[in-house]
């Protein structure tokens, strides 16, 4: 049972687990007390292993994992030690001259730090240098440093494990005009000059912002009013993201992670319009690739292919991280559309007598409910009759014996992707007959008025109507300089922080993030 009462004790079960205060050592930790405040709250043990034990939070839909120190490093396939004697030509004509000083400066004491780079050389055209750094008696990575080309600029980051996932934080910059994070140089009285390297350098490669050893995973069923993704939802803490995605953006929204690794950033003040999504895709990323890792599409594209072949080189898969902002509203609408439909489907499967135990909805069966909303078209009521009209003949087993036509009742769990297969074709035969009938009205008597409810058409304006409107967020930090977006973030750069500057165009409404990212490179 997944709630037990003893009426003669008084005492509630709660899945063989008895409710107790939620221990201090996890209450008070500051991811709990970023997303709870600090309340008294009654959780029960679901499982409790060497390293973790999650609770379940009574009464708010949420778990938390809390998990011991890691005791290991996160491994690495890049071991050619930095040595400024050996390095290739192409990295040898400028990287020593940036890493040197900060080399001497900070990365000989107490133990010089040990320093790698990826076995493969660096290409002629890349821009950005990737390196690892651990102590003699480490075993994994602990430091990680990007070094810019064109910037003349080094940032190194933290690695922190958080619910045994790896994460990187930004810790030092030897120029904090040009890093998404916003860090002070020091004000303290020199007394000599800055170095020319250092000028508007902060913080330190060997600082830890946050040293807490143990870590607080905090998951929300999609239950939950403010969960849109309807999936589970893991909380990302802003100081995973610092130095990552632009430090504003982390001030204005908590960014919780679904099950397909979408960020999802909901605001955090009252009465604010717009929501993010940062997509990722795995790959090389052009500056360090160079013109193996463009992107398709991308200016200059069929050039770039073109040199690619004369070197007998295969093209690189993109690393694309896509941060859009949309409404709200439309996000709203498209989760309420959906549970329309997974209604309707539950519905279904209770008149039909086809499904035994309770009725669950996977994250994957949510997102297929989506593209069948899409394929008709955003019309809800069209995808609730392509539901309606399945043949519960086509979702049933008879019994090996065959003696009688008795269908075997099944979950919900195998009976809804079934259900959802043949809604899909019984949705094509709907909208092939609607097509040849006269005079048809189509899909316009539905409930909903297209994925994105309505959201395209118009073109703004002005400001007021961008502050609606689907965009997406272009990439300062890595613009190629001499375009026009890095002329953008040097003039900006002069007054503030690229950490507070956000450059935003306009791209199609929708899911697609692969459009999103062809208006980015537009």
């Amino acid at each position: 049972l997944a709630v037990e009462l003893d009426a003669q004790v008084m005492q509630l079960t709660l899945k063989a687990s008895h409710p107790q205060a939620l221990p201090a050592e996890v209450a008070k930790s500051t991811d709990m007390l970023e997303v709870f405040g600090n309340v008294s709250m009654q959780a029960c043990v679901l499982s409790q292993t060497e390293w973790r034990r999650i609770y379940r939070l009574v009464g708010r839909s949420h778990d938390v994992a809390h998990w011991a120190p890691d005791p290991k490093l996160p491994d690495t396939d890049c071991w050619r030690p930095y040595y400024p004697n050996e390095l290739f030509p192409s990295e040898k004509a400028w990287l020593p001259a940036i890493i040197e000083p900060v080399r001497r400066a900070y990365l000989t004491f107490p133990k010089p730090l040990e320093l790698y780079l990826p076995d493969t050389p660096l290409p002629e055209d890349a821009s950005v240098a990737y390196m690892w750094g651990k102590q003699p008696e480490q075993a994994g990575v602990w430091r990680e440093f990007f070094v810019y080309r064109e910037r003349r600029m080094l940032q190194c980051f933290h690695v922190e494990s958080h619910g045994r996932r790896y994460y990187r934080t930004l810790e030092y910059t030897t120029d904090a005009r040009f890093c998404l994070a916003a860090m002070q140089p020091p004000m303290d009285h020199r007394d000599s000059k800055w170095p020319s390297w250092e000028r508007h350098g902060a913080g330190h490669p060997y600082a830890q912002s946050h040293t807490d050893p143990k870590s607080c995973v905090i998951t929300r069923e999609w239950t939950v009013g403010d969960n849109l993704s309807l999936g589970v939802e893991t909380y990302l803490p802003a100081r995973l993201l610092k130095g990552v995605v632009p430090e504003t953006l982390l001030q204005s929204h908590r960014f919780w992670q679904d099950e397909s690794d979408l960020l999802r950033g909901y605001p955090r003040a009252e009465g604010r319009t717009d929501m993010l999504t940062i997509a990722l895709k795995l790959g090389a990323h052009v500056v360090h690739a160079g013109h193996r890792g463009v992107i398709p599409g991308s200016a200059h594209a069929s050039a770039i292919a073109a040199v690619v072949a004369a070197d007998n080189s295969a093209g690189l898969a993109p690393c694309v991280a896509t941060t859009r902002r949309r409404p709200m509203a439309v996000l709203k609408r498209r989760r309420d559309e959906i549970s329309t439909v997974i209604g309707q489907m539950e519905g279904y499967l209770q008149r039909e007598k086809l499904a035994r135990g309770t009725f669950a909805c996977s994250f994957d069966v949510a997102r297929r409910v989506g593209e069948l909303i899409r394929k008709a078209g955003g019309n809800v009521r069209l995808a609730c009759r392509a539901v309606d009209g399945v043949d519960p003949a086509t979702l049933t087993t008879r019994s090996a014996r065959g003696a009688k036509a008795k269908a075997r009742a099944r979950t919900s769990e195998v009976l809804l992707p079934l259900l959802l297969d043949k809604a899909f074709e019984t949705l094509q035969l709907l909208t092939d007959f609607s097509h040849t009938q006269p005079n048809s009205g189509g899909s316009g008597e539905g409930e909903g008025s297209g994925a994105d409810g309505g959201e395209g058409g118009q073109k703004p304006s002005g400001v007021a109507d961008y502050a609606d409107a689907d965009m997406v967020l272009l990439d300062l930090l890595h613009a190629p300089l001499g375009s026009f977006l890095a002329s953008l973030a040097s003039v900006f750069a002069r007054v503030e922080q690229l950490a507070h500057v956000l450059a935003w165009a306009r791209c199609p409404g929708g899911d697609d993030d692969d459009a999103a990212a062809a208006a980015a490179k537009a």
